[in-house]
């Protein structure tokens, strides 16, 4: 879809994502006015219609297929503690922990496993 309007003609059909199709009534030095049904909007030669928005809006023909891609969702840092399974040697080492798939190989050597309490900084979604 083309969204650039630097050979644009008043009288030629745009189509915006939000009002549909509408006709070029003025083209300026760094935009165009565009007539909709009820209402006129203005529009950079980019096809944005404000100097904010991330995408253009208004196309040279119908957009038939809009994708809207979202960001990732924002992750906070919070500190937590968990309760694990963990085998550990004889000097304190984690061999392995509750979230390791192989708990249930050694969960039956004695002496060495038990729970333990770990607080950190996790990352979760807002």
């Amino acid at each position: 879809m083309e969204t650039d309007f630097a050979n644009a003609k008043v009288g030629e059909k745009v189509w915006d994502i939000l009002e549909g199709w509408g006709i070029i009534k003025d083209i300026f030095a760094d935009g165009l006015r565009v007539q909709f049904d009820n209402h006129t909007r203005l529009y950079f030669r980019n096809g944005r219609g404000d100097i904010q928005d991330k995408n253009p809006r208004l196309f040279k023909e119908e957009a038939t297929e809009v994708k809207i891609i979202p960001p990732p969702r924002p992750k906070r840092k919070v500190m937590k503690t968990v309760e694990v399974w963990g085998l550990f040697t004889a000097n304190g080492k984690l061999i392995c922990s509750s979230e390791d798939k192989y708990k249930l190989a050694f969960h039956n050597i004695s002496g060495f496993d038990r729970t333990v309490k770990l607080t950190g900084e996790y990352e979760v979604e807002e």
